[in-house]
Parts: structure tokens; C-alpha cells; sequence
């Protein structure tokens, strides 16, 4: 934070600030600061709502006064005229959410960059994984070529380097990870960040558990008014937990009913 402040200015003078610490979205980057606070959206078993907890509201009242007290965000009318991922490329922010997958578009910037971890309100970092899977249909009439084909593209060698190569994901393997992540010559430098993730701080998205994912898109709807200042994070998650709860029950209804 102390750094956010120091990079947000006002670099032309003309009284307006033009550069931002920081700038995130909410439906992406909450969850970094509700995990590292001991936050969560369920209970271990993932039947239990659990957003309405001081741990929970903090994080997300946090977030919301990054724009509203520390300022060291880009306001909704700043994004609405140059959204943060293009103020990112523009060099207007300092720090910025990275996934593999836009490596190869930032190592094209005209400024250099690399990889921390995640900040945090707690004493660890923690953020979500993302993967991509490779089904076969259980109605193909290749079956079998299908099974080569998903094994190819997910656990061949030759395969995974046209990956690496491409800048778009880390390496399915582990061997190739490690030397992947190890190449300090590459850019980003510090790549073992992003297998310290995977590894060790790295959560499951919240609706990955689930048979459906309304309960947890749910949290999103009516947020606009905690970003804006007009409601509390606390009062905010009050009133949401037993809408979301509701959502969630019925998932888990039709998780059993589809056997």
C-alpha cells in the first residue's frame, strides 16, 4: 500500500491523477484478499454459505477503499473511459493481476515487468488456479483416437513445448515446469511464482465444488454500491449470504437429482 501511494500522481500536472498504484477487478481479484484474511465462501464440505464473517467483510470492504480511502485505484469513471488492463499496457499502473496466459502479450510492453506474490491482509499470500480441460465424449465414434488426441495435447512433450513456447501456459509436466520456471534469462524472470501458486498458495475457484456456479455468481449481482461507498461490506454480505444460500441448496438439489 505504502508503494501504491507513492506511484499514484499526477505525472502532467494538469491536477489530475493519471497514474494508479493499482487496479483490479472485483469479480477476479477479490478473492486473494478473502483467502489470505481466513475468509472463505463455503464451509469445508461446500454446503454452508459462509460470506457474512468479519474475515469476509473486511477483505471486501478492503478492496472497495482502495478507490475510496487510499485512492490508489483508477475511480469507476477513470475505468469506464480506459479500463485498468489498458491503463496496465498504456503504463499508467504499477502493479497488476498476471496469469501465464498473458505473458506473451506483456513481454511485448514497452517497459519491463515481473513477479511477486499475491498482497494479502493476513501473513500469506493465496489466489485462484485456473485450468483447462480436455474431455472425450462418451457418444464419439473415435474413441480411441479421441484418448490420443486428449493424452497428446495434455501429456506429450512436443505437445506441451508448443505451449511453452507460445507463452500461454506453464508446462503440464513437472520436469519441463521446473526447467521452464528455472530459465531466470526468460521474461517474466521470476516464472517459479507462478509454480509457487500452483504448488502452494493456489485455491480452486469457490464454484468449482459445486454442481452449479449461480450461488457464487450471485455475490457479484448488487456489489456496484460497496465499490461505490453507498453500502457497507458488511451490510452487503448480510443481506446476500441467504440469497446465495438459497442458490447454492438448490445446486446441490439438483447435484443429487442428477445422480
Amino acid at each position: 500500500m505504502a508503494i501504491c501511494k507513492q506511484l499514484t500522481v499526477d505525472t502532467d500536472g494538469d491536477g489530475a491523477v493519471d497514474q494508479w498504484g493499482t487496479g483490479l477487478n472485483v469479480q477476479w481479484n477479490l478473492q486473494s484478499l478473502v483467502w489470505g484474511n481466513g475468509g472463505d465462501w463455503t464451509n469445508e464440505d461446500h454446503t454452508k454459505v459462509t460470506v457474512d464473517t468479519p474475515e469476509f467483510a473486511e477483505a471486501l470492504q478492503a478492496f472497495a477503499d482502495l478507490t475510496l480511502v487510499d485512492n490508489v485505484t483508477p475511480s469507476a469513471s477513470d475505468a469506464a473511459t480506459l479500463d485498468t488492463y489498458q491503463r496496465w499496457m498504456a503504463g499508467e499502473i504499477g502493479f497488476f493481476p498476471v496469469g501465464p496466459w498473458d505473458v506473451s502479450v506483456y513481454n511485448d510492453l514497452d517497459f519491463d515487468y515481473d513477479l511477486i506474490p499475491w498482497p494479502t491482509l493476513g501473513t500469506e499470500s493465496a489466489t485462484w488456479v485456473g485450468s483447462l480441460g480436455i474431455g472425450v465424449s462418451a457418444t464419439s465414434d473415435y474413441p480411441d483416437e479421441a484418448v490420443k488426441l486428449a493424452t497428446y495435447l495434455s501429456a506429450d512433450a512436443d505437445a506441451q513445448q508448443t505451449l511453452v513456447d507460445a507463452n500461454i501456459q506453464i508446462p503440464n509436466l513437472i520436469d519441463m515446469a521446473d526447467t521452464w520456471a528455472a530459465d531466470t534469462a526468460a521474461e517474466p524472470a521470476n516464472r517459479q511464482e507462478f509454480l509457487d501458486i500452483v504448488q502452494d498458495y493456489g485455491h480452486a475457484m469457490p464454484a468449482a465444488f459445486t454442481y452449479g456456479a449461480e450461488w457464487y455468481d450471485e455475490l457479484w449481482t448488487n456489489i456496484q454500491p460497496v465499490l461505490d461507498g453507498e453500502k457497507t461490506a458488511a451490510d452487503y454480505l448480510a443481506e446476500t449470504q441467504p440469497k446465495m444460500q438459497q442458490l447454492l441448496d438448490e445446486s446441490i438439489a439438483n447435484a443429487e437429482q442428477a445422480g
